[in-house]
């Protein structure tokens, strides 16, 4: 769990009566549904032979100061068992969570997790609503999420009204490669000036109606002007994590770019 992301919990009871309770920000959304009595039996079967029940308490990554956690509460023969894991990853967890993830999209479907319209059911996402410098955070968030018009796209890619500094829908306010890089809803523009290779030249909102294509483009060119950059600056670690994200993407466009 993490609150930036989302949050979610799952109840069963013995008669299976299961309560999936999804949050983002104040807002919550609660499906329930009910798991069979072989279901429960497989958590319980994964719990035992995975070893989980010999897990300490909590586990924690002491180097990762911001992230998420995951705990898992079993109740078996009277006795709880509760495991909490904070930035940490152990295959004993890992089989039980995967065995709960599979009931909940057996019975939700494979977008059980999606947050996407929690909250937004009195927001009428226009072109005027996300005009303004307050709303472009949400209406980031939104086309990200899912399918938005042409003419919402069209009215997200010009700064908001009201913008003072760099952020969601007021892109050209961040300065560096940097703050372009790490705020959501921003784009480098890169430059490729005769004879030399491609550069920051400044940073611009998302035009989320983009086509395959020009994603394609943004992706090849993106890997060779954040390696240029990285090189330029001798940062080796940036390099680093500039070329996992450009990799990231490739995978992610694998078919359309082919």
């Amino acid at each position: 769990m993490h609150l930036d992301w989302g949050a979610y919990y799952l109840s069963i009871d013995t008669q299976g009566n299961a309560e999936f309770v999804k949050t983002r920000g104040n807002d919550e959304e609660t499906l329930k549904f009910t798991a069979t009595k072989e279901e429960l039996l497989e958590v319980y079967n994964t719990a035992n032979n995975s070893g989980f029940f010999s897990l300490n308490n909590d586990y924690t990554d002491p180097s990762i100061m911001d992230g998420g956690w995951n705990k898992i509460s079993i109740t078996a023969n009277g006795t709880t068992k509760s495991v909490r894991m904070n930035n940490y990853s152990a295959d004993e967890f890992d089989a039980v969570e995967n065995k709960i993830n599979e009931i909940i999209t057996n019975h939700l479907g494979l977008n059980a997790y999606d947050i996407s319209d929690i909250g937004t059911d009195s927001v009428d996402f226009t072109p005027e609503y996300c005009g303004k410098a307050e709303n472009s955070k949400a209406c980031v968030d939104y086309c990200s999420s899912q399918f938005c018009s042409e003419k919402l796209c069209d009215a997200m890619v010009f700064d908001a009204e009201g913008c003072t500094e760099c952020g969601p829908g007021c892109c050209s306010y961040c300065s560096n490669l940097d703050s372009c890089y790490l705020t959501d809803g921003c784009t480098i523009a890169w430059v490729h000036p005769s004879g030399e290779s491609w550069e920051f030249g400044g940073c611009e909102n998302t035009n989320f109606c983009g086509t395959v294509e020009d994603i394609c483009n943004y992706i090849s060119v993106s890997e060779q002007g954040s390696a240029n950059t990285a090189a330029l600056e001798e940062d080796n670690v940036k390099k680093a994590e500039y070329h996992t994200v450009a990799e990231e993407f490739e995978k992610l466009f694998a078919e359309e770019c082919r």
